[in-house]
């Protein structure tokens, strides 16, 4: 970064949580390929494939466009499911890569009627769902689908909520599906679910309570419980 010194800023952020926190951290440095030095100018971030296992990146950057191998991760994916609009933190662009998923990604549960593991880190649902082209479940989905926002710049939360579909209001049930509630610049905090197999939300909701949205093959509407 020009004026913030992100340098020196980021490196001391990330042995605090390293050493305070147990976090595992990597910092990445624009590089002059010429000279091999740090060098804020410079489109060039050698290490960029740590965030195929990250769960969370800060980024300190402008006036920056790496090559495209640096983004390959993000690019896989977002060819997977057919974007190629816009990649702005706002909610047109969540829309627009939200709808892609939901209609390109199968929900799929093989692996649970063939007794295997379904593991959940990052690089095992990104081969799975990207690479071999598959479909996954609600935690797998969902990973994806905010590790690629998260990208792009939008500020991403995991929920966990209880599934309540066809099922009695007395009907205790567990907290066993992932959902995300997704920041954007102009319409402030949605939810955003791709996991949800048929009933899946083709568009994401605004976090707005009493009010009908499109979400699917009818509208949605969110409503406060408790």
């Amino acid at each position: 970064d020009h004026e913030y010194r992100s340098e020196e800023t980021l490196p001391a952020l990330a042995r605090l949580l390293a050493l305070h926190h147990g976090f595992k951290c990597t910092v990445v440095f624009s590089v002059n390929p010429a000279t091999g030095e740090i060098d804020p100018a410079a489109s060039n971030l050698p290490g960029m494939e740590a965030l195929a296992t990250a769960d969370l990146a800060v980024v300190f950057l402008r006036f920056q466009a790496p090559p495209v191998e640096q983004l390959r991760h993000l690019e896989a994916y977002l060819a997977r499911i057919g974007h190629s609009g816009s990649r702005a933190p706002d909610f047109a662009t969540l829309a627009a890569i939200h709808a892609c998923h939901a209609g390109t990604i199968p929900f799929e549960n093989l692996d649970i009627l063939l007794g295997r593991l379904i593991p959940t880190d990052l690089p095992s649902i990104d081969r799975k769902l990207v690479r071999d082209r598959r479909g996954g479940y609600c935690f797998e989905q969902n990973a994806l689908l905010g590790a690629a926002l998260r990208q792009l710049g939008f500020i991403v939360t995991s929920l966990i909520g209880r599934v309540r579909w066809q099922i009695p209001d007395d009907v205790p049930t567990p907290l066993v599906h992932q959902l995300l509630r997704v920041d954007t610049i102009d319409a402030g905090p949605c939810l955003a679910d791709v996991g949800f197999g048929s009933m899946s939300l083709r568009h994401p909701l605004r976090l707005v309570y009493d009010t009908p949205q499109p979400g699917c093959l009818e509208p949605r509407r969110l409503v406060r419980r408790g």
